[in-house]
């Protein structure tokens, strides 16, 4: 029997150290594999491409990948003659049965491909023509052009332009950045290259941006360095760092697309019917009209309930955001600057109707000397609460008849009866008029202010800085 033990308690730690290295061997793959971590903010790309009759060649290699490991190639179709070679040359070691499975070797992945072109014309786009691999980001990459054929023309990239060496019998563009690569594009008439400090460059035939005409892009901490060009010879393309645009555009029109450009991107991840939430965004930053109808809604609301200053911290706040912008986190920053909790911008997102800006009460509900759950809600100056539940804490029975535009509160004693749309209720049948509709009706709710169902109920409310005390008055 102790013999037994003994085996049994030495399998129980055997065991426990197995399931442990197990669980540190799948933590450490977990890790490499996760796009986020810290091998995706070391990998670089170089590629190379050479210009041959109605083609491009392109080599390109992917470093600073992890030694030995598998990659799952991306090969967009437009892609000819794709392989993949070890720095000796011979094949890249496949992995299983898919075609497009590479284990890396010294940390490297090497592939060449080539890209059938027409003729090129005037003018020549080349876009999505790069290998990417599965849940791998790119931190930096470095293009080099060398162009044989059309050595009149002149190549552009949305990464910065290097450099531009003529020889005898090449042309030579180097292009780099950090990102991903982006589109190139060749155009028969060449363009000078300009940098500016407003966070783009742009090739043109001659300098014709005033810097003072991109003061809004040149304060947002974020804007992604990109090139333009200005040109007649293309239709007009738009990617994440690289836009084409005509060339009768003006300072201020690029100035709209531009921070167009930059707002969908940030709220690239919603879903909406219409861009509503980037068109606020513009509108304020240059201090014009929106073009939605959802977007001048929004605007003239927090116009009316919110201060200029609080307004400016908003709106600052949240061109401060590194990040891709959401609904949750432009309420967050609502609600850190009027310092009341707020779903604004996620119910308008969600909603078919407007829904106003208002805010949640998160003080202790007491009702007859019960806590409740506090539905209560600021909208402007008035507190507003839910008529349906307060009531029915009262023991009264709430109806809402959407039809007739009416609510029927009733108990054994009283029957009340309110229009939504008329300044009157009626009391037992008897008419009583009002000044002003004691109902107010919000995203699906129907609430009530304080002072009425004082007035009406004989419900008295008390409140402090912590808690809403509330009970039928004596």
């Amino acid at each position: 029997m102790t013999m037994w033990r003994a085996f049994l308690f030495i399998f129980l730690i055997l065991s426990a150290s197995i399931s442990g290295m197990l669980f540190w061997q799948w933590e450490a793959f977990s890790e490499l594999k996760d796009p986020d971590s810290s091998e995706s903010s070391n990998i670089k790309q170089e590629l190379s491409v050479y210009t041959k009759g109605t083609e491009l060649s392109v080599y390109q290699t992917i470093s600073g990948l992890t030694d030995g490991e598998i990659y799952e190639a991306a090969v967009p179709q437009k892609l000819f003659n794709f392989q993949c070679a070890n720095t000796d040359g011979n094949p890249c070691k496949a992995e299983g049965e898919q075609p497009y499975f590479y284990s890396s070797e010294n940390g490297k992945l090497n592939f060449s491909y080539t890209i059938p072109v027409e003729k090129r014309g005037s003018s020549l786009l080349v876009d999505q023509w790069t290998v990417s691999l599965a849940d791998i980001g790119i931190s930096e990459t470095k293009i080099e052009v060398t162009e044989s054929v059309n050595r009149a023309g002149s190549w552009m990239s949305g990464l910065p332009l290097q450099g531009h060496i003529e020889k005898e019998y090449i042309d030579f563009f180097s292009f780099a950045g950090s990102g991903d690569a982006t589109a190139l594009y060749w155009q028969a008439a060449p363009l000078n290259y300009y940098e500016t400090k407003a966070g783009f460059n742009y090739y043109a035939d001659s300098s014709i941006f005033e810097q003072s005409s991109f003061k809004v892009i040149s304060e947002l901490n974020d804007f992604k360095r990109l090139s333009i060009v200005v040109t007649d010879q293309h239709k007009e393309f738009n990617e994440d760092s690289f836009i084409i645009v005509n060339k009768s555009i003006t300072g201020d029109a690029l100035q709209l697309k531009l921070l167009t450009h930059y707002f969908e991107h940030k709220f690239a991840s919603l879903e909406l019917k219409e861009n509503w939430l980037a068109d606020v965004f513009i509108a304020y930053s240059l201090g014009k009209d929106a073009q939605t109808a959802r977007g001048k809604a929004v605007l003239t609301e927090m116009n009316e309930k919110m201060t200029e200053n609080e307004l400016d911290l908003f709106f600052s706040s949240v061109h401060n955001e590194p990040d891709a912008l959401t609904t949750e986190k432009l309420d967050q920053a609502l609600t850190k600057i009027m310092g009341f909790r707020t779903s604004f911008y996620t119910l308008n997102s969600k909603s078919d109707e407007f829904i106003p800006l208002f805010y949640y009460d998160d003080r202790k509900l007491i009702v007859n000397g019960e806590e409740k759950d506090n539905k209560v809600i600021y909208e402007g100056t008035r507190r507003l609460f839910p008529l349906k539940e307060t009531m029915e804490y009262f023991g009264y029975n709430v109806q809402y008849l959407p039809d007739q535009e009416t609510v029927l509160i009733q108990n054994k004693e009283k029957s009340y009866r309110f229009y939504l749309n008329k300044n009157i209720f009626i009391l037992n049948e008897d008419n009583y008029g009002l000044l002003q509709n004691p109902l107010t009706a919000m995203y699906g709710s129907i609430y009530m202010e304080k002072q009425w169902l004082d007035s009406i109920f004989n419900i008295q409310i008390d409140e402090s800085a912590s808690e809403i005390l509330i009970k039928a008055a004596p």
